[in-house]
């Protein structure tokens, strides 16, 4: 296998335990971040999980703040 081959494999491999930490954390301490998709989300302070979307009230605060 070329040097290549053994980064992709590598970063395969980091993927999937990256999912598999999130899928067992609890996801207990969130904060709002900016995420790649230029959207708002809570992320999980553990894990770096987006967990979900802002509701209008909590961005505002989160805005406002």
């Amino acid at each position: 296998m070329s040097r290549a081959d053994d980064i992709q494999q590598e970063q395969s491999n980091l993927k999937r335990e990256l999912e598999a930490l999130q899928d067992q954390c609890i996801h207990k301490k969130q904060h709002i971040k900016f995420n790649s998709d230029k959207s708002y989300m809570w992320r999980c302070y553990k894990c770096n999980k987006d967990v979900r979307y802002p509701t209008s009230d909590e961005l505002h605060k989160f805005i406002h703040s």
